[in-house]
């Protein structure tokens, strides 16, 4: 498999190799103008009543303040919507873990949607910080949910297989250099299934965008590349479908920058 995959993250070193931006779509071009129907009432959500959760920071492309609110806001709501809501059913009563766990939001929604225990795995200490705290003052019984900070992998090694039913891989795999080794783990501890929502190069070869952010060397795969290391890996794969006219905040989702998939 690796030798299959060499030959694909060659073709993703020739694609591009960026110093000092992110590869992320959040890092588009400022646009000064409002989106048409900006002013229209942001559908309510599963996050519309937390406000902490809510980060303006990736909405660039909206030059005003309030309008990245409301786009910030909606997109969250959506996110929401095909990351734990199409997949309610999955997380209803399960064991899962949550890779890179960040302030908690997707811990808790996976919370409230029912899962059994959720333990979130995040290598930044300040961000587990905040996460507990954030699950502290809503409400959140303190075995619910844990918090482990760690490397990814390193963590995920010391799991045995079966411990766990699910993971949910939100936005994560695209900010990482190890994506065989990571769809490998996700393999060999025999999880039913796992949502994988990530950003992506938009591209019919399975290629890896490199660039170096802030945080090291990243790799930001194709929609075939995810596709190929999750087969050679053993795992199906199926796309979340973008609802309709999902056009407020989610610019990169609606480009093919950005998909949500469920492997199992």
């Amino acid at each position: 498999m690796r030798n299959i995959f060499g030959q694909v993250f060659m073709c993703g070193v020739v694609a591009a190799l960026i110093y000092g931006c992110d590869s992320a779509p959040e890092q588009a071009t400022d646009k000064t103008a409002e989106p048409a129907g900006l002013e229209s009432v942001v559908r309510e959500g599963f996050f519309s009543d937390l406000p902490r959760f809510v980060d303006v920071t990736g909405i660039r492309q909206i030059g005003v303040e309030a309008g990245r609110t409301q786009a910030a806001l909606e997109r969250l709501n959506m996110r929401h919507d095909m990351i734990i809501g199409h997949h309610q059913n999955r997380i209803k009563g399960a064991k899962i873990l949550d890779f890179g766990s960040y302030d908690g939001r997707w811990t808790y929604a996976a919370i409230k949607a029912g899962a059994d225990h959720v333990t979130g795995i995040e290598i930044n200490d300040e961000f587990v910080a905040q996460a507990t705290q954030n699950l502290e003052e809503l409400g959140v019984s303190s075995d619910k949910y844990d918090f482990i900070v760690s490397d990814l992998l390193a963590a995920l090694k010391d799991i045995e297989p079966g411990e766990y039913d699910g993971a949910i891989c939100a936005g994560i795999y695209y900010h990482i250099t190890y994506h065989v080794e990571l769809m490998d783990e996700l393999k060999r501890l025999d999880l039913d299934w796992v949502i994988m929502d990530t950003s992506v190069v938009v591209s019919d070869k399975p290629i890896v965008q490199w660039s170096l952010s802030p945080y090291g060397l990243e790799g930001t795969p194709s929609v075939s590349a995810v596709e190929l290391v999750a087969t050679e890996a053993g795992l199906e794969y199926e796309h979340v479908p973008l609802e309709e006219n999902a056009s407020l905040g989610m610019w990169d989702y609606n480009a093919g920058n950005r998909v949500t998939m469920t492997l199992f």
